[in-house]
């Protein structure tokens, strides 16, 4: 799908074309944006639980601002994260900086492309949260070798777990409605629009952000990005799956953040 901005975004985008700046979806403030956001309790509640079933070494793969990288290691576990953003790494520092100096230790973080990962270490759980295999399954291929190198990292009695974001196919096309943030602090005050569009013809989502921020004394600032989800479906993953080498050991239905979404939870065959 071409066109990443619809309706009142791409409105906004052409009301403000010579003051408007484009950023990446994880970069500066929209990097502000989801650090606003915790993880869900029951999708904390999953990841833990899998976790414990497991061992004590951690791979977070996409980690992001560390959402859940912190209670890991809140719980003792050792994690090793990665993700590409600096602007969300630098969240993540953040939340890693409030930990007791005991409970510091236990996260490493390397900024890297996930499909570039290199690492000796073996893992007794490794997770791809937050539905961004969604983000990152354009390129088969790509997705393969990350799943086969997952398989290499993971230890033989060892689970990869991973969450995937359903859609119910009620018409072509949907939108969901508007959602608004605003932000005060003593010296800014911020006003962020987010909103999905799904073409289920094309099998895409398309989130679009819209952030402007008032500080004082000086003009206005306005920020636009979008976030392009591919559509994948249970039998698309499980194919990719089964040429890396995995079997599914479970799969669990839940909702997260008002959305469907199901986890897979893999072992190696």
């Amino acid at each position: 799908m071409d066109v990443k901005y619809f309706e009142l975004f791409q409105e906004i985008k052409n009301l403000y074309k010579d003051d408007i700046l484009e950023l990446g979806i994880y970069e500066g403030c929209f990097a502000d944006y989801y650090d606003m956001f915790e993880a869900d309790p029951a999708e904390l509640d999953l990841y833990l639980s899998q976790a414990s079933q497991c061992g004590k070494h951690i791979l977070e793969l996409c980690c992001g601002n560390g959402r859940l990288t912190v209670p890991f290691a809140m719980q003792r576990f050792h994690v090793d994260g990665c993700d590409l953003s600096r602007d969300m790494l630098k969240k993540l520092e953040t939340r890693k900086n409030s930990l007791p100096k005991s409970l510091q230790k236990n996260i490493c973080v390397f900024n890297q492309d996930v499909f570039e990962i290199e690492t000796e270490n073996k893992y007794d759980f490794i997770c791809l949260p937050a539905t961004t295999v969604c983000i990152i399954s354009d390129d088969e291929d790509k997705l393969k070798n990350l799943f086969s190198k997952v398989h290499f990292l993971l230890s033989e009695d060892g689970r990869f777990v991973f969450d995937m974001r359903t859609y119910p196919i009620e018409d072509e096309r949907s939108c969901s409605l508007v959602s608004s943030f605003v932000r005060r602090t003593e010296d800014t005050a911020s006003l962020t629009l987010c909103q999905e569009f799904i073409n289920y013809s094309v099998g895409r989502s398309i989130t679009n952000l819209y952030t402007q921020i008032e500080r004082r004394n000086e003009r206005m600032e306005k920020y636009i990005a979008y976030a392009d989800k591919k559509i994948i479906s249970r039998d698309w993953i499980e194919g990719v799956l089964s040429g890396a080498g995995f079997k599914i050991h479970d799969e669990i239905s839940s909702k997260c953040d008002g959305a469907d979404v199901i986890y897979m939870i893999l072992k190696k065959a």
